[in-house]
């Protein structure tokens, strides 16, 4: 699993770029006034960046200690909030909206980071994908599976694996056993001196 960075910014620097309807679903996972978006561009440790109203940029560090008293024996320590002057990058930042009106929602913004001081942000890409869509695929499916398994030859298979799987229960599994057993039995009555 790879892991990211979580990006923090505040709303007002987000809400200019999206209609209402976006902006009332960015809004049902607000916290503090930041929208919270996820990206991959940066380093990865799964720490926090804040993109302030000043438009510069801001770090919260986590690492790991050493701490007998805590579970596993280490302990996260988040350190102090932090100017992000050595991030000159462009950051492409996102969330999964889920459901937005009548459409499954993904949107992606940019940002230009010059020495932690932000140039620019821009709505990248929305990508609706509409909810009728999704049923009719999940309908689709379901209906080439019923298919799959009312072919003949599907059902020769799943007859092949069901006897292949208790071959192996019931004769290989038991034999392998009783072959060990007997190998055991042998090298116990001869052993080494």
């Amino acid at each position: 699993m790879g892991m990211f960075d979580t990006v923090l910014v505040k709303q007002s620097l987000i809400n200019s770029l999206v209609d209402d309807e976006i902006k009332s679903a960015l809004q049902e996972s607000v916290e503090d006034d930041y929208y919270h978006f996820q990206t991959k561009d940066l380093e990865n440790f799964l720490w926090h960046y804040y993109i302030e109203e000043d438009l510069k940029m801001y770090v919260s560090k986590y690492s790991l200690e050493a701490d007998e008293d805590a579970k596993f024996g280490i302990k996260s320590v988040e350190h102090p909030k932090a100017f992000s002057e050595n991030v000159t990058e462009y950051i492409e930042f996102y969330d999964f909206l889920g459901d937005v009106g009548e459409n499954s929602v993904f949107i992606t913004f940019k940002a230009h980071v010059l020495k932690g001081e932000v140039k620019s942000i821009e709505l990248l890409n929305i990508e609706k994908t509409p909810l009728a869509q999704i049923r009719d695929d999940g309908k689709k499916s379901i209906a080439r599976w019923e298919k799959i398994r009312a072919d003949w030859n599907w059902k020769v298979m799943e007859f092949v694996q069901e006897f292949t799987w208790k071959l192996e229960k019931l004769i290989i599994r038991p034999l392998n056993i009783y072959q060990e057993k007997l190998r055991k039995a042998v090298m116990n009555k001869y052993p080494e001196e």
